[in-house]
């Protein structure tokens, strides 16, 4: 699947693919319909608040995944970047990353688990 490259932040290199801008603009719609029904909202102000909203959503799959990073780069084999495939986004490694031992992928995940319980340990 094609990959549009979005920025370059902390050494990350973050894309996205069609389907995911895709995703996110369905969200706009689905999303400024759901605020105008629960706070009765106009429409100029439902369609901020999807846009708002699906930005934000961007923003915190961002955050999540650079958490994954730094995890990554705790351990020593950091992430090159991450994928938007849709509203979700997916972790990158390099191509010629070895097998990891089951110990530094069980690392990883306490490091992980350590810096969401401690706020970044």
């Amino acid at each position: 699947m094609r990959s549009i490259p979005v920025f370059t932040l902390f050494g990350i290199t973050t894309t996205i693919s069609p389907l995911g801008i895709a995703s996110f603009l369905v969200a706009v719609p689905l999303l400024a319909w759901l605020a105008a029904r629960m706070l009765s909202l106009a429409l100029g102000e439902a369609l901020l608040a999807g846009a708002l909203s699906a930005l934000s959503m961007f923003i915190f799959e961002w955050l999540h995944q650079m958490g994954h990073a730094r995890a990554a780069r705790r351990v020593g084999y950091p992430m090159i970047g991450l994928h938007v495939h849709s509203i979700f986004g997916a972790s990158i490694y390099p191509a010629d990353e070895p097998t990891l031992p089951r110990r530094t992928n069980v690392q990883r995940a306490l490091v992980l688990l350590c810096q969401i319980r401690s706020g970044w340990c």
